[in-house]
């Protein structure tokens, strides 16, 4: 992920100019798949430098990261430093910017990931749910770690009497693990899981 051609200088605030006040304000941002600043939020930095620097990143335009093709969301870091040294008190801040990627779990649709699934174990249908005729399919939200295994599972719909079975199973799972950047990330997905009786 790179910052694209709209990259705005922060504005030096003149409160800050007037007190000398220099230094680094670091910001976390969600870019969105778009590559617009999506959210943004302060992690350090002098008080009365932020707004500038939260003023001026909210416009920046990054190139969209692609994964599989298809666009994501995206969390970094980004570090503005303001220095008055050198410079015309009445110019714009040339901030040196960096960003770190802090890649989240990547959203990844469920038919993608059922192809890279290495090791399943299928569910085994509760008996008390064969005798009370019931089927139907499960939908589980899914956490896979970045060696691809089964970190977090929540339960999205289906029977009541069928979801203990189905996430036991899935638990089990192992998945080919997701690279972005060269580097593994984890990827949240959706796992379906049907029971019917033959």
């Amino acid at each position: 992920m790179r910052v694209g051609s709209c990259t705005l200088r922060p504005v030096y605030p003149p409160d800050a100019k007037a007190a000398h006040v220099e230094g680094t304000v670091v910001l976390h941002a969600i870019i969105a798949k778009d590559g617009t600043v999506k959210n943004l939020e302060v992690i350090s930095g002098p008080p009365v430098l932020t707004d500038a620097a939260m003023d001026a990143v909210k416009q920046w335009k990054y190139t969209p990261t692609l994964l599989s093709g298809e666009p994501v969301e995206m969390s970094t870091q980004v570090t503005l430093s303001f220095s008055l040294a050198g410079g015309s008190q009445d110019e714009a801040a040339a901030p040196r910017t960096s960003t770190t990627r802090e890649l989240p779990p990547i959203r990844i649709a469920g038919n993608v990931t059922q192809a890279k699934l290495l090791h399943r174990v299928d569910a085994v249908y509760p008996p008390i749910a064969k005798a009370a005729n019931v089927q139907g399919t499960v939908v589980l939200r899914a956490i896979i770690a970045k060696d691809g295994t089964v970190k977090q599972l929540e339960l999205i719909s289906g029977p009541p009497m069928l979801t203990d079975a189905a996430m036991d199973a899935v638990r089990q799972w192992t998945y080919q693990p997701t690279r972005l950047y060269g580097e593994p990330v984890e990827v949240e997905t959706t796992v379906s899981i049907t029971f019917t009786l033959d």
